[in-house]
């Protein structure tokens, strides 16, 4: 058999320290091999890159470290190659001793290796943070925060924000990532692949979220069998199933936004939307970190919020509200309505909460949004007691709104028609004549103006009933109305007591069976002073548990509460106080409709950089962001067809391209160029 083995490498001079190295092959059997075989030779050819930069890479001194430098060395830790069975944290000293940076460092401190092997080992131990100053440290004491990440990783869905989150508890830290940035990104790689190969780490954060998944579908299913068996609750079990029904419609709706693009992609995310793991699958690839591609309309992490969000709007509040209100109308007698009422209340409560929640803690957030997000403490107890706070505080708020909108149904239905579609026209007007209508979401078209209009409705609808603490930001509903709508929808429920009682008269009382919790339990009426004092004690639980999160969260942040600025400003903040190219870039982000008044300003800045970035490329020179870049602001026909091309079909993967993202070089994370050695290194 005969067959062609072209290759080239090709050594350019990137500056005095760096040198990219592109190495080019093909292998031509005339197709006489199997794909596999031709592809496993050519992934072992690729390797010789990885050969390369890794050589280079132990030559290169710690003042030349940068981010990239720290990427690799994470990667090399973490697989430092070497006698087989010997675990990675073993070799730690090795490592360290074949790279001129690295011993440098390790002469400046001499726990560097001790510290190391603990990050790398990541064996479970209670948490624990240490106050010394980065000169004072100790071996002993540096062992003990290296121990300390793991389990601030496994409290963190990823593992940047474990990072952070451990960074802020140990105060050396803070002063070794200030004073060597690059190490942050290091200690991020090797958290990456300790989360990605821990027992307890992605496994656990996927489990997790299928299990809250799946239980939450368990209890909806018990309650619509109760309904079902029963003729005067039939029509209501039909509603629940209408809620499911609706909720993966709009799931549906996200993966079309999301995949028009790529067809076969589509349709199989329509698959877990059916089958009802689209919200497991997201948790998956968030904990993996996954990057968006060109056809993408929003990353992963926000698909995955929508995608909550969704499940909030059509199944857990109107599920919520459904159940209280055949509890006070028909009287439901068969023991597990009160049990999964609590348990879809605590779900949606619970789900209301991690979003705010890891929102703030994600330290991409922090830095890019310094003025709004950082409100969780950085330390201590307080940041579970916070994410319990804001939990109870959507839960309460949710029983509250679903007893009050039940009995405002039991007067008349078009009563609570009426107070909602009133409420909600007024949010829309506002923002309409705020110019602040557009959803931030980057859709263009009807189909934008549909997007648009959707999650408008959903937001409000979700911060009525649950008070997500993330939708006070500017684009959503903003501080000020936030904090007014909070206090308008406590006072409507008791508003709506008032209605129940007074729509008969007032020496009449209404009176509705509802179930005790016992197996063998007897209906009991509810009285109006029974009435007056369950909407009193719920609606004091919340304000006791939402006084509590205002004391715990910083209190340089509690002024986000009251903010009135538009959305609009927010997106043109991202280009007017962006500083650099990358914080400047993050306007594309954004729907443009958000901030085309200043169009002319972004478009020159586009013109006046295109070019160098063709030549520089930036890590957030991506494709995708690439794609959201009007193609007529490109003067050059041949960069504009090549444009159009990014955005019909994405990017066509070359073999090297496969390689890399399967960890060929470096396993993905190492760089693909290397610092060349001076003549008295050599």
């Amino acid at each position: 058999m005969r067959g062609k083995y072209p290759s080239a490498m090709r050594l350019k001079r990137k500056n005095n320290k760096e040198t990219t190295v592109e190495y080019v092959f093909q292998i031509d059997f005339g197709g006489l091999l199997p794909a596999w075989l031709t592809n496993s030779y050519m992934s072992a050819n690729a390797g010789y890159v990885t050969e390369i930069q890794e050589y280079f890479q132990e030559l290169r001194r710690l003042v030349d470290y940068d981010a990239e430098d720290g990427r690799a060395l994470g990667v090399r830790l973490m697989h430092p190659g070497g006698e087989k069975g010997k675990k990675p944290w073993r070799k730690v000293r090795a490592v360290v001793g074949r790279h001129k940076g690295l011993t440098e460092l390790g002469i400046e401190y001499e726990w560097l290796v001790g510290f190391l092997e603990e990050v790398v080992r990541g064996k479970w131990v209670m948490a624990a943070s240490v106050s010394t100053k980065l000169v004072c440290l100790s071996e002993m004491e540096a062992r003990k925060i290296g121990r300390s990440l793991m389990p601030a990783l496994k409290q963190r869905k990823t593992a940047d924000a474990g990072l952070h989150q451990w960074k802020m508890q140990n105060r050396s830290m803070v002063e070794l990532f200030e004073k060597y940035d690059w190490v942050e990104s290091m200690l991020l790689e090797v958290a990456q692949e300790v989360m990605n190969t821990a027992p307890w780490g992605l496994m656990w954060r996927v489990c997790t979220s299928a299990t809250l998944s799946v239980l939450d579908i368990v209890t909806d299913v018990v309650v619509i069998v109760g309904y079902m068996g029963k003729e005067e609750t039939r029509g209501y079990g039909y509603s629940l199933m209408g809620m499911l029904v609706a909720s993966m419609v709009l799931q549906a709706m996200i993966v079309f936004g999301q995949h028009r693009k790529k067809p076969r992609e589509m349709a199989k995310e329509m698959l877990f939307v059916v089958t009802g793991m689209k919200g497991p699958v997201d948790a998956y690839r968030v904990c993996i970190g996954k990057q968006m591609e060109e056809h993408h309309v929003i990353d992963a992490k926000l698909e995955l919020v929508m995608t909550k969000l969704c499940e909030l709007v059509c199944e857990s509040i109107p599920g919520c509200l459904l159940q209280v209100f055949v509890i006070l109308k028909v009287g439901d007698t068969s023991g597990s309505a009160v049990p999964s009422l609590v348990v879809s209340a605590l779900t949606a409560g619970f789900a209301s909460g991690t979003v705010s929640y890891d929102y703030d803690t994600d330290p991409v957030g922090r830095k890019k949004q310094p003025e709004f997000y950082g409100y969780v403490p950085d330390e201590g107890i307080a940041r579970p007691l916070l994410l319990v706070c804001m939990t109870l505080n959507s839960a309460l708020l949710l029983l509250i709104r679903a007893f009050s909108a039940a009995m405002l149904m039991l007067v008349k239905k078009r009563f609570l028609v009426m107070y909602m579609a009133g409420d909600m026209a007024l949010y829309l007007l506002q923002k309409v004549l705020r110019g602040d209508f557009h959803y931030w979401i980057p859709i263009d078209g009807p189909f934008g103006l549909l997007v648009s209009l959707l999650f408008r409705v959903f937001v409000k609808t979700i911060a009525d009933f649950t008070g997500v603490v993330q939708f006070r930001a500017d684009p959503e509903l903003g501080g000020l109305y936030w904090t007014v709508n909070m206090f308008l929808a406590l006072l409507a429920s008791f508003g709506s007591v008032f209605v129940y009682y007074a729509d008969t008269g007032e020496e009449e009382v209404k009176k509705a069976e509802i179930i005790s919790i016992g197996q063998n339990s007897t209906a009991f009426e509810i009285e109006e002073r029974v009435a007056w004092t369950l909407i009193g004690y719920l609606s004091g639980a919340w304000a006791v548990s939402f006084g509590v999160f205002l004391l715990l969260m910083k209190k340089e942040y509690r002024h986000t509460f009251f903010t009135t600025r538009k959305g609009k400003q927010w997106a043109m903040n991202f280009f007017l106080k962006g500083g650099n190219d990358e914080g400047k870039a993050l306007v594309f982000t954004v729907n443009k409709k958000q901030w085309w008044a200043i169009r002319e300003d972004v478009k020159e800045w586009v013109q006046e950089s295109w070019w160098r970035w063709k030549e520089e490329k930036p890590e957030w020179f991506s494709l995708a962001w690439q794609s959201k870049v009007p193609k007529e602001w490109i003067d050059d026909a041949e960069e504009r067809a090549r444009l159009d091309k990014v955005r019909e079909k994405g990017r066509r993967r070359s073999v090297v391209g496969r390689a890399a993202s399967k960890g060929l070089f470096g396993r993905g994370r190492g760089r693909v160029y290397a610092g060349m050695p001076s003549e008295k290194e050599k």
